[in-house]
């Protein structure tokens, strides 16, 4: 009832509407002056069908549950969500509603998991949806709709038995994954695993691989091992932050920086975790201030497509050793990517092909002519996937004429579909949000 009468006052006073939870997002994705914001980092409770058959499984909950809530409650009763954001402390609401994801071959973002939800629409009308009784077509607009079909206060959302993984850390050469004639090796060792992460940090000839693969086996992490990694990533994301962002302010000290992060990578550990352990393998996230632009390759499981994400790699490394000549250092933590299904959402940024490279670079928020390196490395990543688009949470306002691009990129028809469908519920007629 209150946000049927904040929805309704903001109509009769002639104010759009903008929904928050915890503001984890680098865009602002609407930015609205005098706009009605509410927050709904309050609205939780969780409460699951987890009877008859696996494939009829759902969790449902509020929107402003935390991920680690949910991820807990269900492994309490032998369940997960397959997929998932890195960050166990964000707010489910943003992630379905901005098609954020995890990583899986397999597995496309977590919008894709979403089959029902309730929502406040702009008459100020209670509407629930679902994948059931409205059909595939509309649910396209409606799983990942950016906040414009009402504000949305309850998701429902797959699940299925949980499942462990046998997750590996180690390192490997550049060279061996994306330099020339390298691709047969890129596409092997993604479309062979369950979920494959992988990280550059400047000026390093080696990466950084993490993989997960199902296992039957029982989970083998000792207890104290997750108090002592819960630990130590405390103190380096804590530490971390502090030298990373002091790191810039001395000349030509970031290839020295990023060295050392690269040495202190696992060499090689592996270890039987539960799916929901593995994902969320680095805690306390949020205590860093960094950058983050992120593109969304649509790919197929082709060498020609693997090659082209091999280049992409290569441009970026070309371009950041251009800035070092100028003793300009605008990355100075990662680039990092990650490849999931395709999404079939009208707005997913990962539509397209069968599959999709999540590629993004981060640095410290104190690093100078950030602007000027995502810009370059972004003409040239588009160079390479003209039908590339930017991830809708993170940063991209900084790239000239992006709103322009995002408009041509996502099409005519794509746009169009989903603001027919939005027409046709009669959710918002007046743009209320």
């Amino acid at each position: 009832e209150e946000l049927q009468s904040i929805v309704r006052f903001a109509s009769c006073q002639g104010r759009r509407v903008r929904v928050v939870a915890a503001a984890h997002s680098w865009n602002p994705v609407f930015p609205e002056d005098d706009a009605v914001m509410i927050r709904m980092s309050n609205f939780l409770g969780i409460s699951a069908n987890l009877r008859g058959t696996e494939q009829t499984w759902t969790v449902t909950f509020g929107v402003g549950e935390p991920v680690k809530s949910i991820d807990k409650w269900l492994e309490k009763n032998g369940a997960c969500v397959p997929t998932n954001v890195v960050m166990d402390h964000v707010g489910y609401g943003g992630l379905i509603g901005m098609g954020c994801h995890g990583t899986g071959w397999r597995i496309g973002t977590i919008s894709d998991e979403c089959v029902g939800m309730k929502l406040v629409d702009a008459h100020g009308n209670l509407r629930e949806f679902s994948l059931e009784k409205d059909g595939p077509e509309i649910w396209r607009a409606l799983k990942l709709n950016l906040g414009l079909f009402g504000v949305v206060y309850e998701y429902t959302l797959k699940c299925q038995k949980l499942f462990n993984v046998l997750a590996r850390d180690y390192m490997a050469e550049s060279k061996d994954y994306f330099g020339l004639g390298s691709e047969a090796n890129l596409k092997k060792l993604v479309s062979t695993m369950h979920s494959t992460q992988i990280f550059w940090m400047p000026f390093n000839t080696g990466l950084w691989i993490k993989t997960f693969e199902v296992s039957t086996e029982p989970v083998n992490v000792p207890k104290t091992k997750v108090l002592f990694d819960t630990f130590t990533n405390w103190l380096s994301m804590n530490f971390g932050q502090d030298i990373a962002a002091e790191v810039p302010n001395i000349r030509d000290l970031t290839p020295l920086f990023t060295k050392a992060v690269y040495l202190d990578t696992p060499r090689d550990y592996k270890r039987v975790e539960t799916i929901s352990m593995a994902v969320h393998w680095q805690k306390f996230l949020d205590v860093l201030k960094i950058h983050c632009f992120e593109l969304v390759f649509p790919i197929d499981d082709t060498l020609e497509d693997f090659a082209k994400v091999g280049e992409c790699v290569r441009e970026a490394q070309r371009i950041v050793g251009e800035y070092a000549k100028r003793h300009e250092y605008p990355l100075n933590l990662s680039l990092e990517m990650r490849f999931t299904e395709a999404s079939d959402a009208w707005l997913a940024p990962s539509a397209g092909k069968t599959h999709a490279c999540f590629m993004e670079i981060v640095s410290s928020i104190t690093v100078e002519k950030w602007t000027e390196f995502s810009t370059d490395l972004f003409k040239a990543w588009v160079r390479i996937f003209p039908d590339a688009k930017p991830h809708w949470a993170k940063e991209c306002y900084q790239i000239p004429g992006i709103e322009d691009f995002i408009h041509d990129q996502l099409g005519a028809n794509n746009r169009e579909k989903f603001l027919e469908i939005r027409r046709n519920l009669d959710v918002d007629p007046n743009d209320l949000f």
